[in-house]
Formats: structure tokens, C-alpha cells, sequence
């Protein structure tokens, strides 16, 4: 049922608000880079914002198995940075958000912003792809969800080998009768 849940939360927009909504979440889901303010005052940098935000996500997170920085696309998108101390999960991810002019961090109201602002709803909502993958569980999760899909990918096989078995030996019954 989780496998089946997780995967129409992925397939259907409509599904994953609605479930999400129903568990009690009020943020937004979509993942939306915030605006950077062209008009506030632009510090004079001797490096590219991106620079300074990857530097700070190093010194705020020494830990960190995966950080990950993104140039914005144009003079309006913020820099975003992801921070993952677990190389085996995504749910536990930080994401942060930088004015690209000003350095001064953007505060967001989706699900993908800071883990410490995430309630229940928001991190169930985060953990949907480690739910659906079985990685929420480690390796015996994963095991778990590729025998489960193995079963599952089986069933259509094993009907048809069955339906194939029976309307045979319902043809060798009719034979034997008209004899």
C-alpha cells in the first residue's frame, strides 16, 4: 500500500496535494526557487554569490555528506543550496535559499525549506521518494520493495500461464465427452 501511495503522490499532482493536505500539511509543495530583490542594496564582492553560499554551507554544516549549490538562471532567482548529512536518505535534506545581491538568506513557506521547520505532514511529504524506494529502511528496505515489484511484475505472468493451464484442460475435458 505505501509503494502504491508514494508512487500516485509522484504520478498525480492532484493526488499529492490532496494527500498531503489530508494528513494535515499547509505549506506548498511545489518545489519553487524564491525571488531575489534587484532593487535592494548589491554588496561589491570580490567572488560570485555562489562562492560565499558554498563556503557558508561548509562552515554551518562540517558534517555534511552532500552539499550541493546552484547558480540562479537569471538576475532575478535566488542561489539555493542543498545540504544532506546522509548519503543513503534524501528526506533529511536542508534547503536554503540566498538573495543572489545581498547574501541575506530568504525564508520559504513549502515543504522544501529547513528540516526544523518541517512538521509531520512536511516531512512525511519529504520522505516519499525513501518511502517509495525502500531506503527509509536501509538495505533490507530496499530488498523488501525489489521483491515486492518482482512479485508484483510476476502476477501478469503467472495469471496468464494459469488462464493458458485451464482453458487447455477445459479443451481435453470437451474432447473426452464427444467420445
Amino acid at each position: 500500500i505505501a509503494i502504491s501511495v508514494t508512487g500516485l503522490v509522484w504520478g498525480f499532482q492532484w493526488f499529492s496535494k490532496a494527500f498531503y493536505t489530508a494528513t494535515g500539511g499547509k505549506k506548498e509543495i511545489s518545489f519553487q526557487v524564491p525571488v531575489s530583490d534587484s532593487t535592494s542594496n548589491i554588496i561589491d564582492r570580490s567572488k560570485p554569490a555562489v562562492d560565499y553560499v558554498w563556503e557558508a554551507m561548509k562552515n554551518e554544516y562540517p558534517e555534511a555528506a552532500i552539499i550541493e549549490v546552484h547558480f540562479p538562471h537569471d538576475s532575478t532567482e535566488a542561489v539555493y543550496a542543498h545540504v544532506n548529512p546522509d548519503t543513503e536518505t534524501y528526506w533529511k535534506t536542508e534547503f536554503r535559499y540566498f538573495d543572489q545581491h545581498t547574501l541575506e538568506e530568504i525564508e520559504v513557506n513549502t515543504v522544501w525549506g529547513k528540516l526544523e521547520d518541517a512538521n509531520l505532514p512536511d516531512k512525511v511529504r519529504r520522505m516519499n521518494y525513501d518511502i517509495h524506494t525502500g531506503a527509509i529502511a536501509g538495505l533490507p528496505g530496499k530488498l523488501l520493495v525489489f521483491f515486492a515489484g518482482l512479485i508484483a511484475a510476476s502476477l501478469p505472468i503467472t495469471g496468464c500461464i494459469m488462464w493458458l493451464k485451464r482453458r487447455k484442460g477445459l479443451r481435453g475435458n470437451r474432447n473426452a465427452r464427444r467420445i
